[in-house]
């Protein structure tokens, strides 16, 4: 009888041993699957980080191109508005804005907003673009038109700033 009792605590203990075996197989499985899919949504981020960059000449031309736009959308308005210094603009003034302009300056907003890069150059440019947008809607505001022109010099001396940086290879 002892004989048959120990042949059950073998049976029990084998089983046990079993089971741990089978639990720490599925944890070392399950901890694998999450270290995986931890390791492969790390590498797609990095990878769409990385296609998301430019190099440094790149960024140069496009924060330039981004600059002259804005200071150009900024000049254009300005000729339009020396003629409109009443309190409610003309017919003339409000249709080239809905038709022409509000399109180049949403353009232009969206182009700096979706650029590739980051800093205080693409910061002041969206500034300078809300300024100008705001000085469209009152054209006669000359305090609002010097307010939009210093946002224009600011951004002008960022973006000079960050491409002298980038020429000299002191940006990252």
């Amino acid at each position: 009888m002892k004989h048959g009792h120990s042949d059950s605590n073998f049976v029990l203990r084998g089983a046990r041993w079993v089971i741990y075996a089978s639990v720490l197989t599925a944890a070392f499985f399950v901890t694998m699957g999450i270290a995986y899919t931890w390791v492969v949504q790390t590498g797609r981020a990095e990878l769409q980080k990385r296609s998301r960059t430019i190099d440094t000449g790149s960024e140069a031309e496009l924060l330039e191109d981004l600059r002259q736009e804005t200071k150009g959308l900024f000049n254009e308005l300005d000729q339009r508005a020396v003629h409109e210094k009443r309190a409610t603009p003309s017919t003339m003034f409000t249709d080239w804005l809905q038709k022409d302009f509000n399109s180049k300056l949403s353009d232009l907003r969206r182009r700096i907003q979706d650029a590739p890069l980051s800093g205080d150059s693409l910061s002041t440019l969206l500034v300078a673009t809300d300024g100008i947008s705001a000085w469209a809607k009152r054209p006669a505001d000359d305090q609002l038109r010097a307010n939009v022109s210093d946002a224009i010099m600011a951004a002008e001396d960022a973006v000079d700033q960050r491409i002298g940086a980038l020429r000299a290879g002191l940006a990252r």
